[in-house]
């Protein structure tokens, strides 16, 4: 009886409550995307005091439009958290 009373609790808390799993690839894609972001933000702040060659406007641009999919992989590890969680 008392096995059964437990096993019903373990349900309802891990209902109640984000699995780890879930929170884990969420947590690295958002650590992921603000390092990139920071990192992105230091090669603008070198780059604006003097003017730049079009070839380094060029891949400035290219850094940072690689964002864009790092930051659609953190969305969607927090959405598919947030989906699973009550």
């Amino acid at each position: 009886m008392e096995t059964l009373i437990g096993v019903v609790i373990g349900i309802v808390v891990n209902a109640l409550i984000v699995p780890p799993v879930l929170v884990a690839p969420a947590r690295r894609d958002v650590g992921l995307l603000g390092r990139e972001l920071a990192a992105s933000l230091d090669r603008l702040a070198v780059a604006l005091p003097e003017p730049q060659t079009p070839a380094k406007l060029q891949e400035l641009m290219l850094e940072v439009r690689l964002l864009r999919p790092m930051k659609d992989a953190a969305d969607a590890s927090i959405a598919a958290g947030r989906n699973r969680s009550p």
